[in-house]
């Protein structure tokens, strides 16, 4: 041909099940917000596709939406090329095929999350996998500060709860120690008038009887 001499060789047998990678390409947040640019720099300086521990971001609560754009180095009918993604720390399996190279997480609550996602060729030939890492930090009213503060006033509140029937119950003693002492009071009142009325009806002899 013009292009060249071609050889066919119909005994060299072709294998299509050579491995490949899926790669994830770049990640966003809300309006937009570029998370990740598609490598890393390795301790050297180098681009890297291996996530260090220490880039692992933890993002606000208010960016809990999170964009993935991913793709795989087989360019063989790159079109035909299907993907599955698990988000660990969500779902429970790994999504159905799908030729969509993107995936999108909305509301997402606090915690830990590592994406994994592969890619199949034409062949059914699998990647392997790429992982993502990150985590959504809980909104001011779940944080552990947050708890602890909760857990100071319902202290407080029980404190207050304990002091305020304690000085209620230490009236109500009170109050009845004044009912008792004043009781007290009128019958010993009643008896000394008894013991007067008694003096001046009957003989001094015969009332000391009586009140004895």
């Amino acid at each position: 041909t013009t292009e060249g001499v071609f050889r066919y060789a119909p005994d060299v047998q072709t294998s299509y099940q050579y491995g490949f990678n899926a790669i994830i390409r770049g990640i966003t947040t809300v309006n937009d917000s570029s998370l990740y640019g598609g490598f890393f720099a390795s301790s050297e300086g180098a681009p890297s596709l291996i996530q260090p521990d220490s880039m692992q971001p933890v993002l606000d609560y208010q960016f809990n939406q999170v964009s993935f754009n991913y793709a795989a180095t087989y360019y063989g009918a790159s079109d035909k090329i299907t993907y599955s993604t698990f988000l660990e720390g969500q779902d429970d399996d790994w999504s159905p095929w799908s030729p969509r190279p993107f995936k999108d997480f909305m509301n997402l609550r606090e915690g830990d999350y590592t994406l994994h996602v592969k890619a199949r060729n034409v062949y059914d030939a699998e990647s392997d996998v790429a992982s993502y890492s990150f985590s959504v930090a809980p909104q001011w009213h779940r944080t552990t500060l947050a708890y602890i503060f909760y857990g100071l006033c319902a202290i407080g509140v029980i404190w207050l709860a304990v002091k305020y029937y304690t000085r209620r119950l230490r009236q109500q003693k009170i109050r009845l120690e004044g009912i008792v002492a004043t009781r007290t009071r009128e019958i010993a009142e009643e008896k000394q008038k008894s013991d007067d009325l008694l003096l001046n009806i009957l003989p001094r002899d015969t009332a000391n009887e009586l009140k004895n």
